[in-house]
């Protein structure tokens, strides 16, 4: 029987807390930090690849981050660009205020369309290879 989330979550937040010290801590935090960034790598293809082949879920991921490795140039300004709407509301409040719904209207979209044709030749290389 699965033990409940609070229980886990405790448990880990203790090990942390009593247990981690120094080098330890330091292994951790670079450890999620690689974490992280294999995230950010494989998640711009994630969806694609969902979208247009049939895997099991691990080689779905697997492929993703192996995508945005080899298409490491376009998985960067596909991140960049995804984020640009998140940095100009934090860090240009005041404009965002007054041209805001100028870009709730377009541009989402127009950064999805981007995107899209950014991925086109990743997306075209994996469907000439099945």
């Amino acid at each position: 029987e699965r033990l409940p989330r609070k229980v886990v979550g405790t448990s880990i937040g203790l090990f942390n807390l009593y247990v981690l010290d120094g080098e330890s801590w330091v292994l951790l935090r670079a450890l999620s930090g690689a974490v992280l960034i294999a995230g950010l790598i494989t998640l711009p293809f994630l969806f694609p690849l969902i979208s247009q082949f049939h895997m099991e879920r691990k080689s779905t991921i697997r492929n993703a981050f192996l995508c945005g490795v080899q298409w490491l140039p376009r998985t960067l300004l596909m991140l960049a660009l995804s984020a640009l709407p998140l940095l100009g509301t934090f860090l240009l409040p005041d404009v965002f205020l007054y041209v805001g719904w100028v870009w709730i209207f377009f541009g989402f979209a127009g950064i999805a369309f981007i995107c899209s044709k950014l991925m086109n030749p990743a997306m075209s290389f994996l469907k000439a290879r099945t």
